[in-house]
């Protein structure tokens, strides 16, 4: 947590914090933050000090994707516990494939590499923006893949995930342990950054399942520094996309890049559909949610066939924060 401590601020006044043995407390409205096993957990409604029936009224929807979301991770998270190599479970996006559509990222793979397709994508998003010795804010950092394909590919200075489900940024603080990568648990649409204190977000296959995204992309704004970026890319329905981006574009950021790799990422599900339903096919016979589709999106899933009928599109974007 050594650069992190410097980074947060309160989610809901956004005022700095002071670190205290078990939580970080804020200095303006007085909630304290717990650590639960080292883990700094920054959601409004687990802090100490507020009214816990107005916090759950207002954050109604809040409650309801953080249920949805964390039984999909924690049931993850206990499936490759039992079946062992946990470590090995931290790449979990569509994956990009090369085709004839124009790549951005100057790193060329090995055709062997493992999660090949995953690593892909990570850097694909990142494309020719250069983030060496750039400080990171990864949203929706999951088992933490993205944020290690930068650190082995791209030398930013410091790396920060932050994610929703308590049991995916345990695995993350336990697993990857290095000097310039650290992780919290935080909410998208409130997030406990700093403002003006990174030169790049990162949202990679997340935002789809925000309730407003519309505060997403403003907490964005506001916790980039002027001339950061904002690499992000989803997988959306059609009629969202424009609306998107004219919103996007009225709260100060101008679109460097705008790409649709709906025909990569199909590509990928193909190629590595047979290894994942190998790997993840028990799982899902056996469980209430149905990771090939919510996670995986293999051939004959709701989310494969909505990209594969053009209902929706994985879009890549570069956006860049008025200076």
């Amino acid at each position: 947590m050594n650069h992190l401590r410097y980074l947060l601020t309160c989610p809901v006044c956004k005022k700095p914090l002071k670190e205290q043995p078990q939580s970080f407390v804020c200095k303006g409205c007085t909630l304290a933050y717990p650590f639960v096993d080292g883990v700094a957990v920054m959601l409004p409604e687990k802090a100490k000090g507020r009214n816990r029936t107005a916090s759950r009224e207002l954050d109604e929807p809040k409650f309801k994707q953080e249920y949805a979301y964390t039984r999909v991770a924690e049931q993850l998270e206990r499936t490759v516990q039992q079946y062992g190599h946990a470590e090995a479970f931290c790449y979990l996006n569509y994956g990009y494939a090369v085709c004839d559509n124009k790549r951005h990222s100057p790193v060329t793979l090995p055709a062997n590499i493992l999660n090949r397709h995953s690593i892909q994508l990570t850097l694909e998003v990142v494309g020719d923006v250069d983030i060496k010795g750039a400080d990171v804010l990864e949203v929706g950092s999951g088992r933490g893949g993205n944020l290690l394909t930068m650190r082995q590919y791209l030398e930013p200075n410091t790396l920060v995930g932050m994610d929703l489900c308590e049991a995916s940024v345990r695995f993350c603080c336990n697993t990857h342990q290095y000097d310039n990568m650290d992780f919290c648990v935080g909410d998208a649409e409130r997030l406990p950054i700093a403002t003006n204190s990174v030169d790049v977000v990162f949202n990679l296959e997340s935002s789809h399942a925000y309730p407003k995204l519309n505060l997403f992309w403003h907490e964005v704004g506001r916790v980039l520094k002027p001339g950061g970026y904002f690499l992000y890319s989803d997988i959306l329905p059609v009629e969202h996309l424009h609306f998107g981006l004219e919103y996007l574009m009225e709260i100060g950021f101008a679109v460097l890049r705008n790409q649709d790799i709906t025909t990569n990422v199909l590509q990928a599900c193909d190629e590595i559909a047979d290894g994942r339903r190998a790997a993840f096919g028990s799982i899902a016979e056996n469980s209430e949610i149905d990771f090939l589709d919510f996670l995986l999106a293999t051939p004959g899933t709701g989310q494969y066939d909505d990209m594969a009928t053009g209902a929706k599109k994985y879009q890549i974007l570069t956006l860049q924060k008025s200076v």
